[in-house]
């Protein structure tokens, strides 16, 4: 089915709607156009299967020709014990299936002939013999199929792709083109473009850009696109001589164009001789790919001679391994060092697997899928290598360890050995949040048996349930789930992947609110934390509690094709609020009000004109309709803003409260001429178009864009959908009947009949804004005169006294209803107000991005963030304490980054402090000591002076209080003394709670000493 010329069903566009947003629709065209060939249905290729599914790829072929073993059930999540001896492909075929209800999956058997592989757009090859892989190179080059292999290997992955010869790049990274608002252009050989200060044009050498609006130098307006030269963050230059042109006067924009570029790749059988390793991922290991690439060549002629793989950590097995991939290295690479250690490693777990590494590579092979068939993102430029022997940094299991158990971790053990397997099965995890990154990890914890033993659990909670849009990511979810509890599903899903696994799931917040469920036991319990959230507010708040009970804490996010991982242990890392991104910038309102210069402005103007007038004003009417006189003393306790709030509350329930559609269509008429014509007409009124700053320069220039009113015109689509959007809000809110669908043909007989008063501009409204040369202008906006106590109270008397016959409801904005036309009003409003300002408009998607501050996501960086988050699980659980063998990854699969750096070390809590966050105190009690007591104690044991004592938010203890004020408090228990500044009781359960203390020197009380957090443990009697 075509997404896009076959008009998809709303259900389909609302399921792929995120990754729409990532990858735009004409990419998804292609995939709803496109077919993959997948062989090889291990761990790596159903990682594979599973995304490309996901992402929607019209036909997904699966084939075989191995069948099911006990290994398999180590990193293939849909085979199961009942699957063993039944052919891989065909065991799994039902379950992928159901993943996408627009996708076709079947499974193809036997031999891989040209004829069978000449049908798909793109072949993926896992785990294939070298000698094969040169083969169906051969069949895919000539018949102009897309190339790729891919294999996992112990610790190591990889993988290859050939695009053939010529393809096009339509789009390299996937960005939001750049756009930004010309300040100055030089009538120079070439020109020099200045944009506004505050905002860095973005652009690079060898960029395109074209311009609009642009007055003055009107010959650069709408031609072709020209090359960018980077002066400075806020100077570009292109390549067109401008000596000869008009002199600029104001206006314009500059808009980034994606040119398209080809890309011719080498194919696999030429390619492995002399392999070009551009992507770069150990950044202190330069020459090891290398090694991996020709270990991956030496394994394959191991299994050909031994028809099978090296045995785990058997010498004789590692010694034949390695002597062979020494050969074949010293041929392909004579100039590049040999690491005969990497090639140990790989020998010795070459027949093992791990679940993190195939979903890593997973990913990332998915979204290589997605790149070539739809020619948009950079393709691999050929080789990836990622290496994972720092799991092994530690020392290795034993051969006798690594013996199979005839059990479904039998891949894993091979790997890390039975006795830390029995130690993984013992973990207590919480995983917070079952959403896509949720879903993921709960699948790679279960597949490594986290939890899954005697004493062993995985909490998961969600407050959230299943959404249409979901299903393109959260791949444990099924449309029937839909409105279910994210956490209950997921927690069945998992069960059917991992029947020994232990879970609770919960639809609980974790925060403040709820300490009296995750409390000090709760936390106490846990061995570790994996937080699959989607806000920093809640990551901060985990966050906070793992460094409190000294819990490990696994993060990972991602923004479309973009992804990182941090992990933060205890006593050796920094923690998640260590660091901090600088505050989102703010829009001052005088810009949003009258002076926007950017599409982002509009379309934050565009929503927050939507809450005003559909839930703000309403919701305003509403509480005036349920109670007048409570509703007017919360008024006249707001002078500053009464006199606006009774203004449009006397229209909403009084001078233009509507009975019927057709009224509500005049409203909205009269609405349009307001917003887009009359003030901007009052604006020209207090600043005409030649007006001049208090510098004497033109006001009207740089970031203050000269407007044009706006005259309606009924055939025009954009105003007429304003019209109609806004009588459809407008008639929602007072409960009056419309339908479903908005009847056109009577908006514009309507709005046609509406009569216009003639404007007058108003002397009553000043408008301060500041000029374009003044650097920090106060936020400006109209000003009213807030009206006295008698004014206040002539309107109020005019305002009805019988009510009951008007009903009203706010509206509740909801991004993801395109029946409630929302983001239709929002969208229609953001480009009438760009027009209005002559800036370049976009289209709906992108209004309902950014105002529904959508994140754009896709399951292929999912899979990636989560595989190698769960890597650095092992680390923890194994109790490595080396920070160097820790990773914290940055990815984006757009360009083809993969790269990682040793998180950042502990911080002293303070300037020269021996203390980090991680480091506290405790004190045990065995009865509830007063505050007298706690202060002795600490005077003995620490040989400090406590100035202060806090809990939470709240201050127990100041020493220069009152003396009568503290001598109280002093005598007080410690329990009733939280008690009184939480003006709420402490649980009977509670025994122990963590206080602050800010202290001084014995000997000078001027000298501040830094202490950690203290933990005072008592008995209740």
């Amino acid at each position: 089915m075509s997404i896009v010329k076959e008009a998809a069903s709303k259900e389909e566009l609302d399921q792929y709607s995120r990754q729409i947003f990532t990858l735009g629709l004409d990419a998804m065209q292609k995939l709803s156009e496109s077919s993959a060939l997948i062989t090889g249905i291990n761990g790596l290729g159903a990682e594979i299967a599973k995304n490309v599914i996901l992402s929607g790829v019209k036909v997904v072929t699966l084939h075989d020709s191995f069948n099911t073993t006990m290994q398999d059930l180590t990193t293939n999540f849909y085979l199961t014990e009942a699957d063993i001896g039944k052919n891989r492909a065909t065991a799994s075929l039902s379950k992928f299936t159901e993943l996408n209800q627009y996708v076709h999956v079947d499974v193809v058997e036997g031999a891989l002939s040209a004829e069978t592989i000449k049908k798909y757009k793109v072949a993926v090859f896992v785990n294939t013999p070298h000698q094969e892989l040169l083969r169906l190179s051969e069949i895919c080059r000539a018949n102009k199929v897309k190339f790729i292999c891919c294999d996992f290997n112990g610790v190591f992955s990889r993988a290859f792709v050939d695009v053939g010869v010529d393809h096009i790049i339509t789009d390299p990274d996937g960005e939001r083109p750049k756009t930004g608002a010309v300040n100055l252009i030089t009538n120079e050989n070439p020109v020099v473009v200045d944009t506004i200060d505050e905002e860095m044009h973005g652009l690079s050498d060898g960029e395109f850009v074209t311009f609009t609006g642009i007055e003055g130098m009107t010959e650069l307006n709408d031609r072709e696109p020209l090359p960018v030269k980077f002066i400075s963050l806020s100077t570009f230059s292109v390549e067109i001589d401008g000596t000869k042109m008009s002199e600029y006067r104001r206006n314009g924009y500059f808009t980034q164009v994606k040119m398209k570029t080809t890309l011719t790749h080498t194919p696999y059988n030429e390619a492995y001789k002399k392999p070009e390793i551009l992507c770069e991922v150990d950044l202190m290991h330069f020459d090891r790919p290398m090694t991996v690439h020709s270990c991956y060549i030496a394994l394959s002629q191991f299994q050909e001679k031994n028809k099978r793989l090296p045995r785990p950590y058997n010498d004789q097995d590692t010694k034949e391994f390695v002597g062979l991939a020494t050969a074949i290295h010293e041929e392909i690479f004579p100039d590049t060092e040999f690491d005969e250690k990497i090639a140990d490693i790989f020998g010795k777990t070459a027949s093992g697997s791990l679940a993190p590494i195939s979903c890593t590579m997973g990913g990332i092979v998915g979204q290589e899928v997605v790149k070539a068939v739809t020619n948009k993102l950079t393709p691999l430029t050929q080789w990836l290598y990622l290496d994972h022997s720092e799991l092994l940094s530690t020392g290795f299991p034993t051969e006798a360890d690594v013996q199979p158990l005839n059990c479904r971790y039998d891949g894993q053990i091979a790997i890390l050995g039975r006795q830390f397997q029995e130690k993984l099965k013992k973990q207590r995890c919480f995983v917070v949040g079952a959403g896509a990154i949720g879903c993921e990890a709960l699948k790679n914890l279960a597949l490594m048996g986290v939890g899954c033993g005697e004493g062993g659990l995985i909490t998961v909670t969600d407050m959230d349930n299943i959404e249409i849009s979901n299903l393109s990511r959260q791949f444990l979810f099924r449309t029937a789930d839909i409105q279910k509890p994210k956490s209950e599903c997921a927690a069945n899903a998992i069960k059917g992947i991992n029947p020994a696994a232990n879970l609770r799931s919960l639809t609980i917040k974790v925060g403040t609110e709820t300490e009296d469920i995750f409390n000090n036991d709760f936390w106490n319990s846990l061995d570790f934390v994996v937080n699959a959230l989607d806000n920093v507010q809640s990551r901060r708040y985990v966050d906070d509690r793992c460094v409190g009970f000294g819990k490990a804490l696994l993060d990972s996010g991602t923004l479309g094709t973009q992804g990182n991982t941090q992990s933060i242990v205890p006593f050796v890392t920094e923690n998640y609020g260590a660091t901090h991104d600088p505050p989102e910038k703010s829009i001052p309102l005088c810009t949003l009000r009258n002076m926007p210069y950017l599409i982002d402005h509009t379309i934050e103007y565009a929503r927050g004109l939507f809450m005003e007038l559909f839930t703000e004003q309403p919701a305003d009417a509403q509480q005036f309709l349920r109670d007048k006189e409570k509703y007017k003393r919360r008024l006249m306790s707001s002078a500053a803003t009464r006199t606006s709030t009774i203004n449009a509350l006397r229209k909403n329930v009084d001078t233009d409260l509507p009975k019927t559609y057709d009224d509500c269509i005049r409203w909205a008429r009269l609405e349009f001429e307001r917003l887009f014509a009359n003030q901007i007409k009052q604006l020209l009124c207090n600043f005409p178009p030649d007006a001049l700053t208090s510098l004497g320069t033109p006001f009207w220039s740089g970031k203050n864009k000269l407007p044009t009113p706006a005259v309606f015109d009924v055939n025009d689509e954009l105003h007429l959908q304003f019209v109609g959007y806004a009588s459809y809000l407008r008639a929602h809110n007072y409960h009056i009947p419309i339908g479903t669908d908005i009847d056109w043909e009577r908006v514009k007989a309507i709005s046609t009949s509406t009569p216009i008063p003639v404007f007058v501009p108003s002397t009553g409204i000043r408008i301060e804004i500041a000029g374009p040369d003044e650097k920090n202008p106060e936020p400006a906006e109209e000003q009213e005169q807030a009206g006295t106590d008698e004014e206040f109270e002539v309107i109020w008397e005019s305002l009805p006294k019988k009510t009951e016959g008007i009903q009203i409801e706010p509206e509740e904005f909801e991004k993801d209803d395109d029946t409630n036309h929302h983001i239709d009003f929002i969208y229609t409003v953001a480009d009438l107000r760009a027009i209005n300002y002559s800036i370049p408009t976009v289209d709906r998607n992108q209004v309902k991005m950014i105002s529904g501050k959508i994140i754009p996501a896709i399951a292929t960086t999912t899979g990636v963030v989560s595989g190698l988050a769960e890597l650095d699980v092992l680390k923890v659980v194994r109790g490595e304490k080396d920070i160097d063998n820790y990773r914290n990854w940055f990815i984006n699969l757009a360009i083809n980054l993969y790269n990682f750096s040793a998180p950042g070390e502990a911080k002293p809590i303070a300037e020269g402090s021996a203390f980090t966050v991680w480091d506290k105190f405790t004190f045990v009690f065995d009865h509830i000591p007063t505050i007298q007591e706690l202060v002795d104690y600490i005077r003995t044991e620490k040989k400090v002076e406590a100035s202060m004592i806090g809990y939470g938010t709240g201050i127990i203890l100041m020493t220069f209080w009152p003396e009568a004020k503290v001598k109280e408090r002093m005598a007080m228990p410690l329990t009733q003394a939280i008690e009184a500044i939480t003006k709420k009781p402490l649980e009977d359960d509670v025994n122990s709670v963590t206080l602050t203390f800010t202290c001084n020197d014995l000997e000078d009380e001027d000298k501040d000493i830094d202490i950690p957090p203290v933990e005072v443990r008592f008995e209740r009697r």
